[in-house]
Formats: structure tokens, C-alpha cells, sequence
């Protein structure tokens, strides 16, 4: 859920997997390394804070995707359509 959230917000993600969810390091989130979790975080969440620039495009890139791979307004009406369903 927080993945999600950031995407919707237009924040910067940070994650150790990014495959499977869409993100690709660079463009729409830093994906950190696991042969080294913490020190890999560290500096991700270092670089964020010192390259505005940076934090900025990867926002745009986390928005993007969640527009592109999520579709709110589909999501939305089936969401719509499964509730009048159970109503």
C-alpha cells in the first residue's frame, strides 16, 4: 500500500524490488541493492536528499507508472460496477 501511495503522490520510491512492481532504477524509483541492504538504503535516501533535481524526475516517473500500469479510471469503474453488483 505505501508503494501504491507513493506512486499516486508523485514520491520518489525507494525500493529492493522493483521488477515485479514496475519500477525500473533511474526512471521511477532507486532500487537498492540486497547484498548489502542497509548500506544500499542509506545511500539511496542520501542521494534523494542531496539531488533535487533527481527526486523530482524520479517523482514524475512514479506518478507515470502508476498512470500507466494502474488506470484509475478503470480501476475505478469496476471498482463502481462490483459495488453496485453487491449492493
Amino acid at each position: 500500500m505505501k508503494l501504491l501511495n507513493s506512486l499516486v503522490l508523485g514520491v520518489p520510491v525507494v525500493a529492493f524490488h522493483g521488477e515485479e512492481w514496475g519500477l525500473d532504477d533511474g526512471t521511477n524509483a532507486i532500487v537498492c541493492g540486497l547484498e548489502r541492504p542497509e548500506a544500499s538504503l542509506l545511500a539511496a535516501l542520501s542521494i534523494l536528499e542531496s539531488d533535487a533535481v533527481l527526486a523530482r524526475r524520479l517523482g514524475r516517473g512514479a506518478r507515470a507508472t502508476w498512470l500507466a500500469r494502474h488506470q484509475p479510471e478503470r480501476v475505478a469503474a469496476d471498482t463502481l460496477d462490483l459495488i453496485a453488483k453487491l449492493g
